[in-house]
């Protein structure tokens, strides 16, 4: 933001006018904890999961579907979580999702308050990782720039994407199920919902996927 700035002499304001510096608490007017009612604290209900059970099997469109560059912490096949390598994946996006009422759906769009902005709508999201082209036997890289988590833009190593036809390059197989020959053909496909369990066996939640 550029700084507003003035070559306008103007006179000097009159100084205001001071305000006397608070003086410290005695120790008889300092807060303790038997001033505080502690009775007066509030209990309340903890908020109840959000049940996923009814959308097993629902259908929804695609509404967006993006190429991100995204950290690989799994460079080498095994999980690193100091990992300083990205890769290209494709990101499909659902609509948002409407409530559920007796099996049906209704009209009511899914939202959840955040702490911080606007309330955020209950869309379903499946990434899917780009294979890297390859030129005599080397893997082709280039540059590219990002936002880092602080905000700042810097630029990153990552591999030129390509979608595989291989027969496991998951990408290319799920375009071909779902009738499409270029990765914006899937928008406004539909695709079903299914639930899983999380991956924590101490957490008996169960979450929202595509059906691959």
């Amino acid at each position: 933001m550029e700084e507003e700035s003035s070559n306008n002499l103007t006179s000097a304001p009159e100084a205001p006018t001071a305000t006397p510096a608070p003086t410290e608490a005695t120790a008889s007017e300092a807060p303790t904890v038997s001033q505080n009612n502690l009775d007066e604290i509030e209990t309340v209900e903890a908020l109840p999961k959000f049940d996923v059970t009814g959308y097993e099997g629902h259908r929804v469109k695609v509404q967006n579907v993006e190429k991100k560059c995204v950290k690989d912490l799994y460079p080498d096949g095994k999980y690193n979580i100091e990992s300083t390598s990205y890769k290209w994946i494709a990101e499909l996006t659902t609509e948002p999702l409407v409530e559920i009422i007796d099996g049906k759906p209704g009209e009511k769009i899914v939202e959840f308050s955040q702490e911080e902005g606007p309330a955020k709508k209950l869309q379903i999201h499946k990434r899917f990782n780009f294979q890297s082209k390859y030129v005599d036997g080397k893997k082709v890289m280039m540059k590219t720039n990002i936002f880092s988590e602080s905000g700042q833009s810097i630029e990153v190593d990552v591999h030129v994407p390509v979608i595989s036809k291989h027969p496991k390059a998951s990408l290319y197989a799920y375009m071909k199920k779902m009738g499409a020959d270029k990765l914006s053909d899937l928008i406004g496909k539909m695709v079903t919902l299914t639930t899983v369990p999380a991956k924590d066996p101490e957490d008996d939640r169960r979450f929202l996927q595509i059906v691959q």
